[in-house]
This record gives C-alpha cells, sequence and structure tokens, in this order.
C-alpha cells in the first residue's frame, strides 16, 4: 500500500498563485512524477515544488528526464514566482483574463 505523497511547504503558495493567474491545477502523486500539472489554454506545464534547499530524487531526475524527451520538461519551483515565470503568466497579483468556453449543445 503506498503511503500519502509528501508535499512541499510550498505547494500551497504555488497552486494559489497559478489558480489566480487563471491556469487549472492538478495534483500528481505517481513516483517520479511531478507535484503539479498546470494547464491553461491547451498549454500544459509539469511543475515539481520544492522548499527552498529542496533536492531532486533520484527517481525524479530519471522521470523528468522521460517528461522532457516527450516535449514537456518539468519546472521546479521553489516559490509562487518562480512557477508564474515558468508559465509565462506574470504574477500573481495581476491575473490573467479569464475566458469562459461555451460547450456545443448536445
Amino acid at each position: 500500500m503506498r503511503l500519502a505523497a509528501k508535499r512541499d511547504a510550498t505547494e500551497a503558495g504555488i497552486i494559489a498563485a497559478l489558480q489566480l493567474a487563471g491556469w487549472s491545477v492538478i495534483r500528481l502523486s505517481d513516483t517520479g512524477a511531478p507535484d503539479l500539472l498546470a494547464i491553461r489554454h491547451g498549454v500544459v506545464r509539469p511543475i515539481e515544488c520544492k522548499s527552498p534547499g529542496g533536492e531532486l530524487t533520484p527517481a525524479q531526475r530519471k522521470a523528468f528526464v522521460r517528461w522532457e524527451v516527450a516535449g514537456l520538461p518539468v519546472v521546479v519551483a521553489r516559490t509562487p514566482e518562480e512557477a508564474l515565470a515558468a508559465t509565462g503568466a506574470g504574477t500573481a497579483a495581476t491575473p490573467t483574463t479569464r475566458r469562459t468556453v461555451k460547450h456545443p449543445a448536445k
């Protein structure tokens, strides 16, 4: 039985900043997977949250090479500002305009 994944202390602030900037955020917990997938307007950014001084595990290093080969390089973010910079979203204080998605009638 797998125990709950350890979450970095910086993760909640990073998630809040990304959501404020209009990104949908999914938490991941598989071994070696990045902590988050940030998704907006068809763009996907895998993000690994690390506390200051935190290091990638050997499993993460190996897995992140596979993510990069697949065209999705993983960003390591230690602060909300680093996560926003990696997404090109600006700052949490200046959220982007949100679009309403209209679904076709069934």
